[in-house]
């Protein structure tokens, strides 16, 4: 469950510099991005495409954009990524009291943010590390990449987790 109240100061915000005139490109477009990305975390993608889209053209507007504002939809972020339960365990243990595992996946992120496409491509870690990898980065949702004012389907992204696991005892526990 998401409140409502995040979304509600974020529609006033942007009622708020809509109606000022002096209000700079840059934070119209930091706003506007907030307002899609908080729509993508609540799996309405329909809904952030259109502040995105509209984000996507105030940057394209801009006599002279700053880096930050034509970086801001040049390639996916993700938005939401729900950590496998593996990934989450033995995070207080000392370095020296663990091993690390890992698995890399490989996906495409579509034109609405959604993940397609996940694949295992490198691990040292256990099926079931690599299955819970898998499940969280379908799970996962992103900003998509932009290209000429349009969201278009990103391929070849990665993600790696890292799975942090207990040392066997040598001894055999003694």
């Amino acid at each position: 469950y998401i409140s409502t109240d995040g979304e509600k100061a974020l529609e006033r915000a942007l009622t708020l510099l809509d109606a000022r005139p002096d209000t700079t490109p840059m934070l119209l477009t930091e706003t506007l991005i907030q307002l899609g990305d908080w729509f993508q975390l609540k799996h309405q993608p329909e809904k952030a495409l259109v502040y995105y889209r509209r984000a996507a053209t105030v940057d394209q507007s801009m006599s002279s954009p700053t880096p930050e504002a034509t970086a801001a939809l040049t390639f996916p972020v993700r938005i939401y990524y729900p950590l496998p339960p593996l990934a989450m365990r033995n995070r207080q243990l000392s370095p020296e009291q663990i091993d690390e595992k890992f698995v890399s996946v490989e996906f495409t992120v579509t034109g609405n943010g959604d993940v397609q496409d996940a694949k295992v491509i490198e691990q040292n870690g256990t099926s079931r590390q690599a299955s819970e990898a898998l499940q969280a980065i379908r799970a996962s949702r992103f900003r998509p990449k932009f290209v000429n004012g349009e969201p278009v389907a990103t391929t070849g992204m990665t993600n790696r987790e890292v799975f942090r696991t207990r040392k066997e005892s040598v001894d055999g526990g003694r």
